[in-house]
């Protein structure tokens, strides 16, 4: 499933193509993670860009984000923790890979703090998952 683990790129797309068709879904965005703070959303435009500018654009990002009906977002973890929120009033939500440096960073507050700015997320309305 994992576009940056060095599996076979064609069975990495079939996996997902499939995993897509069971979920009803058009898209599963996941972000090539660098234990780094950087949050990005994932919007309409994002989604109409080629797929070499989404890659491009994915580089670096920590944590994911967005309210696209359609779409789904997701982190790889290993020794690191996945937290999942979701703004029950807007309909949005937030993949955060959160490993050490990224907590130390403030990630997860980043994060919330970028749902507020977009989609105008009040952290009481959130459901947050950790993984």
């Amino acid at each position: 499933m994992g576009e940056y683990t060095g599996d076979n790129p064609d069975r990495v797309i079939a996996n997902r193509q499939r995993l897509c068709r069971s979920l009803g879904i058009d898209t599963l965005i996941s972000p090539r993670q660098i234990h780094g703070t950087k949050v990005l959303s994932i919007t309409d435009e994002f989604i109409r860009l080629s797929k070499p500018e989404q890659t491009a654009c994915l580089d670096g990002v920590d944590a994911v984000m967005t309210d696209c009906q359609s779409v789904a977002i997701a982190v790889s973890t290993a020794d690191c923790v996945p937290v999942l929120l979701y703004d029950t009033v807007h309909r949005a939500c937030a993949a955060v890979h959160a490993g050490w440096r990224g907590m130390a960073g403030h990630i997860v507050r980043r994060s919330i703090d970028e749902m507020v700015n977009m989609y105008g997320t009040v952290p009481s309305d959130l459901y947050v998952a950790v993984g």
